[in-house]
């Protein structure tokens, strides 16, 4: 007599158990994969925008002297590179800020890497106005009551006040300053209706700092009077090719002394910088900061 195993296999009901067990399982293992991918991108990405904006805290430390630019026959919107080309512009006197793309290779290569991750990279550099230094061969002009500046703008020779409100006027002829407890006062001598005014400050030590840009080469003399009641030191900063501002006659209590733009600084001034890279989303990836003595002129 044969006998026959009789084989049995899986019923329909089982079928849709393990299916739905199945499924049951994959959802929180899909998750966790998907999950994982993404914090292994988001990794990536981060690793990255560290190696930029670390690469770009060296570049800035790199620097102890700036010369600055600028495209415009003025002097306006100064700025300097950086290795790739990067511009850091100037916004203020000692406050720079910087806002350009680059990649872990560098500056943006559309031709040989187009498919290269970009970045978004932010730096803003300070001047550190607590760091003080004691050098004669320096001028601290945050001390001055008055700062004034000669300079060719591409219009004509001028002399400008800096204030609150700066105040220009076209240098034709013989200047005329005069002091007093009031204040600060200059014209052309051969019309002295049109003057620029600028009142004392008592916060600031009575001293004159007349700066001389490079690009003012005419000669020019300067009748000064002196009419407060204490000393008034004049700090006269040029050039050292330079030898055209004359202080040509004066009257009363006054203290000259003249410096050469290249023999100052011979201490820079420290600065604190910091660096954001972000993300095309605006994301913050990486922030860091840090500080260097740098000469800026």
């Amino acid at each position: 007599m044969n006998k026959f195993k009789i084989k049995k296999g899986m019923t329909l009901i089982e079928v849709i158990i393990s299916v739905t067990l199945l499924s049951i399982l994959l959802v929180p293992l899909s998750t966790v994969v998907i999950s994982s991918l993404k914090n292994s991108k988001d990794g990536e990405y981060k690793q990255k925008a560290s190696y930029i904006g670390q690469k770009v805290i060296e570049e800035l430390k790199a620097y102890d002297k700036i010369t600055l630019k600028s495209d415009n026959t003025d002097g306006s919107d100064r700025y300097y590179e950086l290795l790739d080309g990067d511009k850091i512009k100037e916004i203020s006197e000692n406050n720079f800020v910087g806002n350009f793309e680059r990649t872990i290779f560098g500056a943006i290569d559309e031709t040989n890497r187009p498919k290269e991750t970009k970045f978004k990279v932010e730096v803003t550099m300070k001047r550190n106005s607590s760091f003080n230094f004691n050098n004669t061969n320096n001028i601290d002009e945050d001390k001055a009551k008055y700062k004034i500046v000669f300079e060719n703008k591409g219009i004509g020779y001028t002399v400008r006040i800096e204030s609150d409100i700066p105040q220009e006027l076209i240098v034709s002829d013989e200047l005329v300053f005069n002091v007093n407890n009031e204040g600060l006062e200059i014209y052309n001598k051969s019309d002295d209706k049109i003057k620029i005014y600028t009142s004392a400050l008592d916060d600031k030590e009575n001293i004159l700092l007349i700066d001389v840009k490079d690009t003012y080469d005419k000669a020019t003399n300067i009748n000064l009077s002196n009419n407060s009641k204490e000393l008034l030191e004049i700090n006269l900063i040029k050039e050292k090719s330079l030898n055209n501002i004359k202080i040509n006659s004066y009257k009363g209590n006054i203290l000259l002394s003249e410096f050469n733009k290249d023999d100052l600084n011979n201490i820079a001034n420290m600065y604190n910088y910091e660096v954001v890279v972000k993300d095309i989303s605006d994301k913050v990836l990486f922030k860091g900061s840090s500080s260097s003595n740098i000469i800026i002129k």
